[in-house]
């Protein structure tokens, strides 16, 4: 859940902070080292922070207990992928396909971010076109960032609207999103400029970033240091000025419009620490 939630943004993102996923995730694995989910578990806390090589590590153990396991084969071979074992994990991604007609769909979703990776763009819009209605925003980011990659602007267009109908803040926090998922800088530029190619241009604030990352250390108890860092880091873009407004932008197809997503920085802020 915790996991889940830092990924999709389905709440307050707040109410589960990193560090007790991580805390939960260890001792999932203290209580039940020899389960696969533990590891599992375990290993997206690590990929969510960044620390790949600990998700590696983790992944593999996962793997170890059971390599023919056909209930969690999928999900193992899709975190190998995410994880940079690029050609083994969508290998086992798809042999999970073929052995079990119940396999987890989103797991596709490996599949599309090698293809992409590797600059097959038509294989890449194949599984984003079979990933309908999967994983929340990530099924119209998909197509909008592949079809954006194929100079196919008008489909790219559609994609993004969809995407911001879905997730209307979308433009303020689309990097954060893409960097919990996608760890690999040159593929989150990619990613980026097939959604730039379908009118979508992403906010890159770094008073907001800097927010959300004391979020997601410190949790509920981090408003203070929100509102400080937020105020420090706008005196120094604006000169004290911190009721400009840095809006998000999309290409309409009858010409740029500002996005009703706009918002002051130090507001964003307020949002996610969720204290009074």
């Amino acid at each position: 859940l915790y996991v889940d939630n830092l990924s999709l943004e389905f709440f307050d993102i707040g109410e589960t902070p990193l560090d007790e996923a991580m805390r939960l995730a260890r001792g999932g694995v203290r209580l039940e080292p020899n389960h696969q989910l533990s590891r599992i578990t375990l290993a997206r806390v690590h990929h969510l922070e960044g620390n790949l090589e600990a998700g590696r590590d983790e992944i593999e153990k996962a793997l170890a207990l059971h390599p023919d396991s056909l209930l969690y084969m999928d999900v193992i071979g899709y975190m190998l992928t995410l994880l940079g074992e690029w050609q083994r994990g969508e290998d086992l991604v798809r042999k999970a396909i073929r052995s079990n007609p119940y396999y987890r769909v989103f797991v596709r979703y490996a599949i599309w971010l090698n293809a992409f990776r590797l600059n097959d763009y038509e294989t890449a819009l194949a599984e984003a076109e079979r990933l309908a209605g999967v994983a929340y925003f990530w099924d119209p980011l998909v197509r909008a960032a592949t079809l954006g990659a194929l100079g196919r602007r008008a489909e790219a267009r559609a994609a993004v609207a969809e995407l911001l109908a879905m997730k209307p803040d979308f433009p303020q926090r689309g990097r954060i999103l893409i960097d919990r998922c996608v760890k690999v800088p040159e593929l989150q530029r990619r990613v980026v400029e097939g959604l730039e190619a379908g009118g979508l241009v992403l906010d890159d604030d770094p008073c907001c970033d800097e927010a959300v990352d004391l979020v997601l250390a410190h949790g509920r108890h981090a408003g203070l240091q929100l509102r400080l860092a937020a105020l420090r880091v706008g005196n120094q873009r604006r000169g004290g000025d911190n009721g400009q407004l840095y809006p998000g932008e999309i290409q309409a197809p009858d010409g740029p419009v500002r996005m009703a997503q706009q918002r002051q920085c130090r507001g964003r802020e307020d949002q996610q620490s969720n204290e009074p």
